[in-house]
């Protein structure tokens, strides 16, 4: 849960989330991939550490509920033509400090956002770094969603969308059963899905 936890930063949960991008396979984050020296023209090649952290289908099978999300959290999962997921997260600032500091009660401490699109992965702390009745952060406010479609209007370009890997099997399932059950035949169209 992004936020339910101190000790991630913005760089770890960019790298965590760009494994559902990349089909189940963690690459460590790199700033560079290589480096030609003026003089004498010698190369320096960044090799980041890869490890597969997941199945395809289990990335793929994220990455699709992601992009639900998205629509959901920012109103859209396109920009620019590109298909993107992403997910918010909130920490909550415990009763006894709302009380020490006079917060109102809609007030937050962190906001999160992590999202990626099959060729970049974006993550976003939005809060402040000390607790301020002045400056605080509510509940459902938007600004850190704001952000980051900002952010990704000018990044997310390229490839369009994501490709299902074979490994994934795609069924027609009946809405509303409290057993998920495979349409059939005289399952009306309104409760596919």
């Amino acid at each position: 849960a992004i936020g339910g936890y101190t000790g991630e930063s913005p760089l770890t949960m960019a790298a965590a989330y760009a494994a559902f991008a990349n089909g189940g396979t963690y690459i460590e984050p790199h700033s560079f991939t290589k480096i030609v020296y003026k003089e004498g023209g010698k190369e320096f090649i960044v090799t980041p550490i890869t490890r597969k952290a997941m199945s395809d289908s289990t990335a793929y099978m994220i990455t699709d509920i992601l992009i639900d999300t998205a629509t959901y959290t920012t109103g859209a999962n396109k920009v620019n033509g590109v298909t993107y997921c992403s997910k918010t997260g909130t920490s909550n600032f415990s009763s006894e400090t709302k009380r020490q500091f006079n917060l109102p009660s809609n007030a937050v401490n962190d906001l999160w956002v992590a999202g990626y699109s099959r060729d970049y992965a974006v993550a976003m702390w939005y809060g402040y770094n000390e607790i301020n009745p002045s400056y605080v952060n509510k509940v459902s406010s938007g600004q850190n969603t704001r952000l980051f479609k900002a952010i990704i209007k000018g990044m997310f370009t390229g490839t369009s969308s994501f490709t299902m890997p074979s490994s994934v099997v795609e069924v027609e399932i009946e809405k509303e059963t409290s057993t998920p059950m495979l349409a059939s035949p005289y399952t009306p169209e309104n409760l596919r899905t």
